[in-house]
């Protein structure tokens, strides 16, 4: 079986391993390439295409095949190359359990040398959830983190703090609500949105344990410690008192217009929407929260 080189991405160090280690005798090297960055003219997508573009300038006999799909589209037809044995050589993933597990364990990523990583120099940790029995699946490409943008106009206008605790926060969405003004937006039909939150909250109370608990637990089958019902029972509290009604049925950009239009104070949503500017002025702040 075909094994494909699974990136979340490193892509000057990735290419460089698929063009010297990709078994093909002629001079001629195609790699067929997946990626959720779409543009490819500002921000993530540009800085990828650029690295392509210098490896194939110093590399001529290297040709890149580029598919670029967003994210749920990607999973879907990733999927679908699986199925059907159309494997790309290099692919975007998500380094969590519900999304990599499954493709490591039908055997379709390769493994990442170590003697590879460790010339690499990552951070320590950065490749943890990448890890399965000592084995590396995939390399960085960037980090991102989620959190609450606010709408600093209607913090001001009805005297909110920006929180510091779970319950400030939860007061806060009390004041709005009470004014008719929307906590905060949430896109419930991702249902990755709804796992970030709790998994932020989960994040507060594990600490530094985060990182080797959840896969632990989720490894085993484990639900038994506290912080799994109590993140459950606050992430409830927090549906309740700070996101839309029916959010459960929201997707992605109609929860975005929500906070561009003014209409939300908050909107919980990733880093890479940092370029965000709709008529007002934006502030952020993250989950961590006690």
């Amino acid at each position: 079986m075909k094994k494909i080189l699974a990136l979340v991405l490193c892509v000057a160090m990735v290419f460089s391993m698929s063009a010297c280690g990709g078994g093909k005798k002629s001079n001629e090297v195609t790699l067929k390439f997946l990626s959720n960055l779409t543009d490819r003219t500002t921000g993530q997508g540009l800085v990828e295409q650029q690295l392509m573009d210098m490896y194939a300038k110093e590399h001529p006999n290297v040709k890149f095949e580029l598919e670029t799909l967003g994210d749920a589209d990607l999973q879907t037809k990733f999927k679908s190359y699986v199925t059907a044995g159309t494997l790309p050589d290099i692919t975007m993933v998500w380094v969590i359990p519900s999304y990599m597990d499954q493709f490591i364990d039908a055997g379709i990523f390769a493994e990442i040398p170590q003697d590879y990583i460790k010339n690499a120099k990552f951070s320590n940790g950065a490749l943890d959830y990448a890890m399965r029995d000592g084995k590396c699946y995939a390399l960085g490409r960037n980090t991102d983190v989620m959190v609450f943008y606010y709408n600093k106009d209607l913090f001001k206008k009805y005297n909110v703090e920006i929180p510091k605790t779970y319950e400030e926060l939860l007061e806060a969405g009390d004041v709005f609500n009470q004014n008719g003004v929307i906590p905060c937006a949430m896109s419930g039909a991702a249902s990755w949105c709804d796992s970030h939150f709790i998994v932020g909250i989960q994040g507060t109370l594990l600490g530094d344990k985060t990182i080797t608990e959840l896969p632990r637990a989720i490894k085993e089958g484990d639900f038994s410690g506290d912080y799994w019902k109590k993140s459950c029972d606050l992430a409830v509290e927090g549906a309740k008192r700070l996101f839309q009604y029916g959010f459960e049925t929201y997707d992605y950009g109609t929860a975005q217009n929500l906070f561009l239009n003014g209409e939300a104070a908050m909107w919980w949503m990733g880093s890479w929407e940092m370029s965000v500017n709709p008529g007002f002025e934006v502030g952020a702040f993250a989950m961590g929260l006690s």
